[in-house]
């Protein structure tokens, strides 16, 4: 799994799950076929369940992110349990 915590905001961390979502398209790329392509997309749904679990301690809500990467939570849940 990436390294997507970042501090480098005055002390603040700043999840970014780009990387992860960078290794899928690679993958694909590469691969050709989703289904060997599965370790990226569960590094990315860590990425992302580890972002809104900290953004829920801080009290923001899924709406006031700009995330192009992460599903949001109730979904991200789902996608989990698969």
């Amino acid at each position: 799994m990436g390294n997507f915590l970042h501090s480098d905001q005055g002390g603040a961390a700043d999840f970014n799950c780009n990387a992860e979502a960078t290794a899928i398209k690679d993958c694909l790329a590469a691969q050709k076929d989703q289904a060997k392509c599965t370790v990226a997309v569960k590094d990315l749904y860590q990425c992302c369940a580890a972002m809104w679990l900290s953004l829920a301690r801080t009290g923001k809500a899924p709406k006031d992110v700009n995330d192009y990467y992460c599903p949001l939570p109730p979904e991200l849940q789902a996608l989990l349990r698969k």
